[in-house]
């Protein structure tokens, strides 16, 4: 499947549109994104529900997910105001809990990263909290970044306030002088104010907590404030490293290739080429100017004889306090006869037109009509003049815009400034004379060449080699992999869940060691012997690691089979070692017998094929079904490897924890006590059956979300759904072959079922594009034609994952296709559910004979070893398993059996583990130190019993 990137925006529609353009780069470069929103719940923001809906509607690559919604904050009012700032750090704070849930509810490990707006940091606790990777996409320029990141140290205790600055400049490397006043409106409140802290608060946790940054710029537009950043130092921790990725903005035409061409474009269509000045000031109630205001721009337009495009929206009205339900419509259409002068639509009808409310800004731009245009300068509208090669003229109204009007003109030189917007008014001769400057005189010229510069640099920025396509496609990626590398054992830890449970656990994470080679034998490339040399290369950090534990706290060590490398570090500190087998009994027994039961010269296990190999307790055991590595030649590296761990499970342990019990498999377990009671005990450690050891229904995320497929099995009836499963590697990926003989199988049993489908296996020698088993499946192409339509009323198809423990319990489950990995036929057996095995790998071939013959828990379906289980099997299989009832009794008797498996009977075997060995009370309370995931299950008995 391919790694997710979670992708949190901004409510406002200026943060939330670059963000989305971020999401269609990342699904470019192979990501899946799936984007969680909020409702702003701010009247203010009446614009961003109808963008969320248009962009939803256009990008069917993207998952999106409304988050639930939440108590709203009271108006955030203070002492200095009413802020709509803090109201939305604290809606942003309130949905944490929910945002946690959503990303509890995805696939396990399935999330890659979250990436959060600027404002929206609060979020990130969210994925400190998950141990996934958080980064911080600013929608706006580098300098105002920079500003922003700098905050907190450029203005010490006791100085003057940014207010009391006033027109002061501030000095940041790599910028022009900024004045004092052209900060965010927040920070020219009180020092002590809740605003002010709000947002230092802010600018804070950015630079604290993120993993990094995505800029939305490109670093030939602001080469100086680039560099200034990477070299900054301000005496306390390193910045997060940064990235520009921009520029992110929409392309002409993108917004609705297939809507109505908007009639402005048809008059531009007739005007000469870089002719026209287009005047729009953003999407928020800032951009509606008073009625003188409008006049005067009139006035100025209709003098400087130049061609003009205008956007105007009505004036804002001040709120009437008697009537609060009838707020001022930012969107409320004007009447344009009534706020210009008297004639001026007549006047000018021959090279100006005046579009109410909104005009296709991207397109408007990107016409070859356009000469220039007049702006807000939000970083959005700058960035489409630029990429569109328009010089601008700045009339900054509110927010980072006044910082970007001092980039755009003394920096980036791309703008001249349009006097008068400090004060409240831009007179109609500013209007005419910056008019005629850009459109008329030599200077214009020259910002229209400095603009054309940027644009080219803009174009290849995201092109092969570019800039932003480099710092995205090597940096960042390469920032990603080293994070994911740092916190992938912790997300395992995360998705069990083990730190909210059993808060008394304490997990130690070893120091990364050189990794081995890759371990590539003329036998075949196999992943065991590398996994192998990583337990040994690991020996010394576990062993200091043990060391610096309090004198006599390790009581004992606990590994997994094969971890028993590890062992040694348990002989020379002179610590129990135990093995933790997290098969069941039958596998377990031929584990430990293997190396006695080929004589040298005998036929290979290979050569032997179906022929049954015979061990005490259990049923006659196919050759063919042991695990691969022994189906090797003898004389291969991999098949001696596993030979000698077999031998050092015995020679080292000193006993064996199984997860079975032992009314599942009393044939087995009693011929291994037979075994030791009438041999030699050195030759076979003790064993302990303490399981099952499975997640509880429920017991993986208590307040997520829950699985829409659970929702759709509350409405069947009870037992009558198939559930069909296959683990959660690419080994479950079925062919497309095979998942049509599934579908027609299904469709034709009759019978309601629940399918979790993956994509198939491809073969790519691509090592830049490597096969991601858990790439999103393609349905409609992979499943026969109308198959989804027949069966939706008979059952539904999951893709990739679903909760398969309460699935198992649910009580309209009523048999499971299982690859017969044994935590699944755990879950199956608690849960009382009858099998179908079809297994894949490793030790499920075992499984299924001990399931089908000696349990008498499942039937087989038999096309497994040939590579196809037929339509026809499918059907007879399901049918027999759903209308008989003697396996289902079986099952459910062995389910019974669970229930009592971890009472004072095995509980008993836990509480006589060290007394019969070493004389030791088995406290769990005292440390216990453990290696390898394996081990998680048993970790929860045991504290379970000492809590007890």
């Amino acid at each position: 499947m391919k790694k997710t990137m979670v992708l949190y925006p901004g409510v406002a529609v200026s943060h939330f549109l670059p963000m989305m353009q971020l999401a269609d780069e990342l699904v470019d470069h192979g990501y899946a994104v799936t984007v969680a929103l909020i409702d702003p719940a701010f009247k203010q923001h009446i614009a961003f529900p109808a963008t969320v809906d248009r962009v939803v509607s256009s990008k069917p690559a993207i998952r999106f997910h409304r988050l639930p919604p939440v108590e709203l904050p009271p108006a955030t009012t203070t002492d200095d105001g009413d802020f709509l700032l803090l109201g939305y750090l604290d809606l942003v704070r309130r949905h944490n809990d929910c945002l946690h849930d959503f990303l509890c509810s995805m696939p396990p490990g399935d999330v890659h990263a979250l990436v959060v707006d600027s404002l929206s940091v609060e979020a990130l606790d969210v994925a400190e909290r998950l141990n996934v990777p958080g980064f911080v996409f600013h929608p706006a320029n580098l300098g105002a970044f920079a500003i922003f990141l700098q905050l907190p140290s450029i203005r010490a205790e006791g100085e003057p306030s940014f207010r009391e600055l006033e027109d002061n400049p501030l000095d940041l490397p790599g910028l022009p002088p900024m004045p004092a006043s052209h900060l965010f409106s927040e920070l020219l409140e009180h020092p002590e104010s809740k605003v002010y802290k709000a947002m230092m608060n802010v600018s804070h946790r950015n630079a604290q907590y993120s993993k990094g940054f995505l800029a939305n710029t490109f670093e030939s537009l602001e080469p100086r404030v680039v560099n200034a950043l990477r070299g900054y130092h301000h005496g306390g921790p390193a910045l997060p490293p940064f990235y520009c990725v921009g520029p992110l903005v929409e392309k002409a035409g993108e917004r609705g290739e297939r809507a109505e061409r908007h009639q402005c474009l048809a008059w531009l269509d007739a005007q000469p080429e870089r002719s026209v000045v287009f005047l729009c000031f953003g999407s928020t109630g800032a951009g509606n100017h008073s009625v003188e205001q409008l006049r005067e721009i009139a006035v100025g337009l209709e003098k400087s004889s130049q061609r003009f495009l205008w956007v105007v929206r009505a004036p804002p009205v001040a709120i009437d306090d008697d009537h609060p339900e009838n707020p001022f419509d930012p969107h409320a259409e004007p009447d344009v006869d009534a706020l210009v002068p008297a004639g001026f639509l007549e006047r000018t009808t021959g090279r100006g037109v005046v579009v109410k409310l909104w005009a296709p800004q991207v397109d408007v731009l990107h016409h070859r009509a356009t000469g220039a245009f007049v702006t807000h300068c939000g970083w959005n509208s700058v960035l489409e003049g630029i990429t569109a090669g328009v010089p601008m003229l700045c009339w900054p109204l509110h927010s980072e815009q006044k910082m970007n009007k001092v980039l755009m003109v003394e920096e980036m030189r791309v703008a001249v400034e349009m006097v008068g917007w400090q004060q409240g008014l831009v007179t109609a001769e500013e209007v005419e004379a910056k008019v005629r400057l850009v459109m008329e005189s030599e200077e214009g010229s020259e910002l229209r060449e400095r603009v054309t510069g940027h644009k080219e640099g803009a174009a290849t920025a995201w092109s092969d080699g570019g800039s932003s396509r480099s710092a995205f496609a090597r940096k960042f990626k390469a920032t990603m992999k080293k994070t994911m590398e740092d916190t992938s054992a912790v997300q395992q830890l995360s998705n069990i869940n083990f730190a909210a449970t059993v808060p008394a656990i304490s997990v130690h994470w070893l120091p990364r060691v050189e990794l081995p080679p890759a371990i590539t034998t003329k036998d075949g490339d196999f992943s065991l012997l590398g996994y192998l040399d990583m337990v040994r290369r690991h020996n010394e950090c576990l062993h200091d690691f043990v060391c610096s534990m309090p004198p006599g706290g390790a009581h004992a060590l606990v590994v997994d089979p094969l971890s028993v490398e590890a062992l040694d570090v348990a002989k020379r500190l002179n610590v129990p070692g135990y093995v933790f087998h997290p098969g069941n009994a039958g596998a377990f027994a031929i584990h430990l017998q293997l190396p006695s039961i080929r004589a040298e010269g005998h036929p290979s296990f290979r050569e032997l094929g179906d022929t049954p190999l015979e061990f005490p307790g259990l049923p006659p055991m196919p050759a063919s079904h042991l695990y691969d590595q022994l189906l090797e030649d003898p004389e291969s590296e991999v098949y001696k490897v596993i030979m000698d761990l077999f031998r050092r499970d015995i020679q080292y342990s000193n006993g064996f924890l199984v997860n079975t019990f032992e009314s599942l498999e009393a044939r087995v377990v009693n011929a291994l006590r037979n075994a030791r009671r009438h041999g030699d005990p050195a030759a076979l450690p003790p064993f302990y059956c303490v399981g099952p050891l499975v997640e509880k229904s429920g017991e993986r995320r208590e307040t997520a979300e829950r699985h829409e497929c659970l929702a759709w099995l509350d409405r069947q009836p009870e037992r009558s759904v198939v559930f069909l499963c296959f683990g959660s590697v690419g080994a479950g990926n079925h062919s497309k072959e095979q998942l049509n003989e599934i579908a027609v199988g299904l469709e034709k049993s009759g019978h309601r079922f629940l399918w979790v489908v993956r994509a198939p296996i491809v073969v790519n020698d691509d090592p830049e594009k490597p096969y991601d088993p858990r790439a999103d499946p393609d349905l409609d192409a992979l499943l026969p034609a109308g198959f989804l339509e027949r069966t939706s009323g008979q059952g539904t198809v999951v893709k990739q994952w679903a909760p398969q423990v309460d699935v198992l319990h649910h009580r309209a489950t009523g048999a499971f296709v299982t690859h017969c990995g044994w935590n699944s036929v755990l879950e199956g057996i608690t849960a009382g559910v009858p099998m179908l095995c079809w297994p894949l790998y490793s030790e499920q071939k075992m499984n299924k004979v001990l399931m089908v013959e000696e349990m008498g828990v499942a039937v087989e379906m038999v096309g497994w070893k040939q590579g196809l289980v037929t339509a026809e099997e499918v059907e007879a299989k399901v049918r027999l398993v759903e209308e008989g009832n003697q396996l289902r009794a079986r099952v459910t008797a062995r389910k019974e059996a669970t229930a009592v498996a971890w009472t004072n009977g095995v509980q008993f075997t836990l509480g006589r583990v060290n007394v019969a060995h070493h004389g030791l009370p088995f406290n769990a309370a005292r440390s216990l130190a453990l290696y390898i995931l394996h081990l998680l299950p048993f970790l929860r008995i045991l504290f379970d019993r000492n809590n007890s």
